[in-house]
């Protein structure tokens, strides 16, 4: 076990400041089933997560793995007595206070025998589980065949299917097209439900390509009634881990399709310093490092730009329209007594290249130092006829041993007209609050600062997953 946070395993307001950046999910009222999953061999979901998913009618299920050569010698274990194994993870469900198991088994078995005493364990497991929670779930992942082999069929067949007969149900490997589950829907007699069909949202060979297109594989699971298995939501944290802004505006459009298009190439510097020009000597280098960024040091002024053209993007009655143009950027530096040592500036031009409006972010009240800070702007009823954008960098006259670095360089246009063709919500069935009493503070679980009864009780970013209230459905 391991690989947790420690804002998620704390029973209590855990400050930002210690940890940065942290995940919360805000689209619970979509959810029928959270598992937490990790690459450790026993995943326990931590009780926070449990809380939120457990007070938005969710079950919440662990994630039980083998894998690779060392799971070969723990799958011979387990399968020298399955009662032992299958009584310690429904003990561990029932303590912890969760509703079950993915059955995660990556690496093959001897033979067609071992095959069968695993699926008997998986029978046993659910078997045991259901005794003691009646609702619970134990749910296999398309893996193993009945014949031992680790081969990922994408679908419900003969080969699979001892595994699917012994459980609740089979997560699909992401592989599929849609007339394979089309086939699983047949092969699974009356139990469409119980085979999820899978989306990754990383996009690694699944259907549609994942991402911001995941809608495309949930209508395929929509059509054919099965349930839908997204994998790594949290896609849009990761992308974004430097800035909450940019992540929020990515969760939504991964859920509710309300557009946004990043216009700036190569902000993260994993493009070298393609797309970026220099009017003076160019001293910005690529370092990597926990991340990969730009770097500049021991140097006097630098400066890099990129101009971009929106008409390549969208056409002029959209952009008379004034959408929002968020910006956004992170850095750090060392070594730096001039708190004015970079300077941030974007312009909007019109159709002439004249300016209408420009604006320096504001990095005076952070600390250059090695935490990474993140700085944003909003532009907002800016005027009709705007056509380009130059976003510009400079660091200012640099001591020796000193260094800024910048990375998530961001200019995204915002569509406020949701896609109704586009988000996971437009593709999957509601889940609606249909009990009373029902209320909700619309607390999310994180927050700039907390008050009870409208006495502050902490100052400063926080969160608190255990805290989270009801999210309502946008319909």
């Amino acid at each position: 076990m391991g690989g947790y946070h420690n804002w998620e395993t704390s029973g209590s307001l855990v400050p930002q400041s210690t940890i940065g950046n942290a995940y919360n999910f805000n689209f619970w009222q979509h959810l029928d089933i959270f598992c937490y999953f990790s690459h450790e061999r026993v995943t326990i979901p931590p009780s926070a997560w449990t809380n939120v998913a457990h007070r938005h009618g969710v079950q919440m299920i662990g994630t039980f793995i083998t894998e690779w050569e060392q799971g070969a010698i723990e799958n011979a274990l387990l399968l020298q007595d399955i009662e032992f194994y299958a009584d310690k993870l429904v003990a561990i469900m029932t303590y912890y206070q969760f509703d079950g198991w993915l059955i995660n088994i990556e690496t093959k078995l001897e033979d067609s025998k071992a095959a069968e005493k695993m699926r008997d364990f998986v029978r046993i497991l659910t078997e045991k589980s259901h005794a003691s929670d009646p609702k619970s779930l134990i749910i296999w992942y398309d893996s193993v065949l009945e014949t031992g082999e680790l081969k990922w069929q994408n679908h419900l067949n003969a080969s699979n299917r001892i595994f699917f007969d012994a459980c609740d149900g089979i997560f699909l490997n992401y592989n599929w097209k849609p007339e394979l589950i089309k086939t699983s829907v047949e092969n699974s007699g009356n139990r469409s439900r119980d085979i999820y069909t899978s989306c990754d949202i990383w996009g690694r060979g699944t259907f549609g390509g994942g991402g911001f297109s995941a809608h495309v594989a949930s209508e395929i699971a929509r059509e054919n009634k099965t349930a839908l298995a997204l994998f790594g939501a949290g896609w849009t944290f990761e992308r974004n881990q430097l800035s909450k802004l940019m992540f929020q505006l990515d969760e939504r459009r991964l859920w509710e399709g309300l557009g946004n298009v990043e216009v700036l190439k190569n902000g993260d510097a994993r493009d070298g310093t393609n797309f970026w020009n220099s009017q003076v000597e160019f001293n910005w280098k690529v370092a990597q490092g926990d991340v990969t960024c730009f770097q500049v040091e021991n140097t006097g002024n630098s400066r890099m730009s990129q101009e971009i053209s929106l008409k390549d993007h969208f056409d002029e009655n959209f952009l008379d329209e004034q959408p929002p143009i968020v910006i956004s950027a992170s850095f750090r530096g060392e070594n730096l007594g001039n708190l004015t040592a970079l300077k941030i500036q974007v312009s909007l031009l019109d159709a002439e290249k004249s300016t209408v409006k420009n604006i320096t972010l504001d990095v005076s009240s952070f600390k250059l130092k090695s935490t990474w800070n993140d700085v944003n702007y909003t532009f907002l009823g800016y005027g009709k006829n705007v056509r380009h954008v130059i976003y510009k960098l400079t660091a200012l006259q640099l001591e020796n041993s000193s260094c800024i670095q910048v990375t998530n360089l961001n200019v995204r246009i915002i569509n406020l007209k949701i896609q109704e063709n586009e988000g996971l919500c437009n593709h999957i069935d509601l889940r609606v609050q249909n009990q009373l009493p029902m209320g909700t503070s619309f607390n999310s679980g994180l927050g700039t600062r907390m008050c009870i009864e409208g006495k502050e009780v902490f100052s400063g970013n926080w969160i608190h997953l255990s805290e989270m209230d009801f999210c309502l459905t946008k319909n």
